[in-house]
């Protein structure tokens, strides 16, 4: 470890504005919404830092879990936020203290997950990908009247359509978010500019911004693309699984998800749950 580098494990410990400053050299699309994040979700969670002399170079979020997974509870880290100043990122600085982070946190728990918008970065830590997603967009011809949309957002629908829509469509449940958790984190969307549109049997998360829906699920494949039909046509669908291409066009092959897990003994045809923990 260079002299001049030292590791914190508090956010109190640094200057909030170099984590502002990071933050958005890092996710540049999300500077609007940044107070937001940082303030009523990242400053809630466990922060690692990097530091040379007084200048922060890297920062790391993440947040403990609890995991059901062949029929035992275990703990587990979920890892978020990653980042390095942009003058760093040629010295090996997440390579070697993420490294050091990782194996620090295996002492204490068999499963890490990171989520992160670029596989590329994490492709040498020996990590194990758990999902996968794909991009498409309603066919123009299949637009229908919506009539059917809920003022109000019903959170505990929302939860009872997302457990049935895993289930019917066998997707893997490192996408599952308790009703608690689903709540914290749709308030937190809400806040950022995203909407919300829902009816009794689907529901979808959307931003206006780059017209495209981030999450979804339903009971009724019809009422979903009523609820398509209210937004702008080429709106893209962020989809876990293959969407009928009766009604649905393709128009990004699959991608590796934003999950991806490192354990010691794992098996990938095995679901995993998220316990409430929050």
């Amino acid at each position: 470890m260079k002299a001049n580098m030292k590791i914190v494990k508090d956010i109190k410990e640094v200057d909030i504005n170099q984590v502002k400053q990071l933050y958005d050299e890092a996710f540049n699309d999300e500077i609007e919404y940044r107070e937001e994040l940082i303030n009523n979700y990242l400053k809630n969670s466990k922060f690692y830092g990097v530091v040379d002399k007084d200048q922060l170079v890297m920062i790391t979020f993440f947040t403990p879990k609890r995991i059901y997974y062949k029929n035992q509870k275990h703990e587990a880290f979920l890892i978020f936020a990653v980042a390095v100043k942009k003058e760093y990122q040629n010295k090996k600085i997440m390579s070697k203290y993420l490294s050091k982070f990782i194996d620090e946190m295996k002492l204490f728990t068999d499963f890490i997950f990171i989520q992160s918008h670029n596989w590329d970065i994490y492709k040498h830590f020996d990590f194990v990908e758990c999902t996968k997603f794909s991009k498409w967009i309603l066919r123009k011809d299949q637009f229908l009247k919506f009539d059917n949309i809920n003022e109000k957002t019903n959170y505990e629908n929302i939860n009872k359509i997302n457990i049935q829509f895993l289930r019917d469509n066998n997707i893997d449940n490192f996408v599952y978010k308790t009703e608690k958790e689903n709540k914290k984190y749709l308030k937190l969307y809400l806040k950022c500019g995203y909407q919300i549109i829902m009816s009794n049997r689907s529901y979808l998360i959307y931003d206006p911004k780059i017209k495209e829906i981030e999450k979804y699920a339903f009971f009724d494949q019809r009422d979903f693309i009523k609820l398509i039909s209210s937004l702008p046509y080429e709106t893209t669908i962020n989809s876990y699984i293959n969407l009928d291409k009766r009604f649905f066009v393709l128009k990004e092959e699959s991608q590796i998800k934003t999950k991806i897990c490192k354990t010691k003994s794992f098996d990938k045809n095995e679901p995993i749950y998220f316990l409430d923990n929050w």
